[in-house]
């Protein structure tokens, strides 16, 4: 059984963003500053090194008080054919600016699910534009990455490996242990924020849980999907905080593993059913059909080692899954999506995937 997955990025100065298509805007040593309302700045093409059925986009940028960008994806077919632009949402780093993903998006056999791009046939290739609303009269934006990730459609039912993320033992000290079930204003759905959130403590060493809790969910709410689990608002939100921060899928725990070793803790999409046959043994909670999760390591016998957020309490957080359990609930629930977030000097494996780039429209 094979599963594919791919990845792009753009971020930095004038050389990172060669090739891009820019109106009402400029490149800068930061990134592309977009100075006013309707400024737009569109990618090249790019063509993976297999036709994919999926794509979500993150982006990194820090906002003015009163704007913040529409982040929209085109994709073409082998055919020549292209869709339509489809909007991933507008968002801003404000949360008093009017901001959400944008439901009922469909035609021609592609469709948007919140944060994904779905194709009913793959795609060839696929590029990105990034637009500019609000007031910008006295300040701009400045888009400092955008990033892409593509794949298969996610796999039905998954055969993990004989051995699933064997090896050391490797473990990422340090990272807050904090459950979202001690608030009992709705932290029962707050997994997507809490796990955001034990990342960003980690990486901002003595960060309180609570305090850096409730700024992180009201950052990544989005008002139209009703609830703080928006893969790409998370991303944007962290990113919005200075980190690198994106969107990835991944076609293996043992692709993933490369990024602990490398000192970067991983919050993974999953979903599993203790009454059924998508069995997570030792999670909280009987079920889920969809949770965010903290991966921080493996013990060396075959289990990964999770900050848990959907524990009882901050004291019983870190707990273990069977390896390949989890990997089979992560990538059939979201195909293997993860949020990577860590500082830009930190140094971070490759990510997998091939791809070529072309300007042509």
């Amino acid at each position: 059984m094979e599963y594919r997955c791919g990845s792009c990025a753009w971020s930095g100065g004038s050389d990172r963003f060669a090739g891009w298509t820019l109106e009402g805007c400029a490149i800068d040593a930061g990134g592309i500053r977009l100075d006013h309302d309707g400024s737009t700045a569109t990618s090249p093409w790019v063509t993976p090194d297999f036709a994919p059925a999926a794509a979500i986009a993150s982006w990194n940028c820090r906002t003015p008080a009163r704007a913040g960008v529409e982040v929209r994806l085109q994709v073409r077919f082998a055919d020549g054919s292209q869709s339509s632009w489809f909007s991933m949402g507008r968002w801003s780093s404000e949360p008093d600016v009017e901001r959400g993903s944008v439901a009922g998006q469909a035609c021609c056999g592609v469709s948007i699910q919140t944060d994904t791009l779905v194709s009913d046939a793959p795609f060839a290739s696929i590029r990105v534009r990034v637009v500019a609303y609000g007031d910008l009269t006295e300040s701009v934006v400045t888009l400092r990455r955008t990033a892409l990730c593509w794949s298969d459609p996610k796999p039905a039912v998954w055969s993990p490996a004989p051995v699933v993320a064997g090896g050391e033992q490797t473990v990422i000290a340090g990272v807050p242990e904090c459950s979202q079930m001690v608030y009992p204003n709705g932290g029962n759905v707050w997994c997507s924020p809490v796990s955001l959130s034990m990342v960003i403590g980690y990486w901002n060493a003595g960060t309180a849980c609570a305090p850096l809790i409730e700024q992180t969910r009201v950052g990544v709410f989005d008002p139209v999907y009703g609830g703080y689990g928006n893969w790409a608002f998370n991303a944007a939100w962290a990113g919005s905080l200075g980190f690198v921060a994106q969107v990835v899928r991944f076609a293996s725990l043992d692709a993933a593993r490369r990024w602990i070793d490398a000192g970067v803790p991983l919050i993974l999409s999953v979903s599993w059913d203790n009454g059924g046959e998508r069995r997570l043994t030792g999670a909280p909670v009987k079920s889920s059909k969809g949770h965010l999760t903290v991966l921080v390591g493996f013990d060396g016998s075959g289990r990964a080692i999770m900050n848990e957020p959907a524990s009882p309490d901050d004291g019983s957080v870190r707990r273990t899954y069977a390896a390949g359990e989890l990997e089979a609930c992560w990538l059939t629930a979201s195909g293997g999506v993860a949020y990577l977030v860590y500082p830009p000097d930190h140094r971070v494996p490759e990510l997998g995937g091939g791809y070529t780039v072309s300007t042509a429209s």
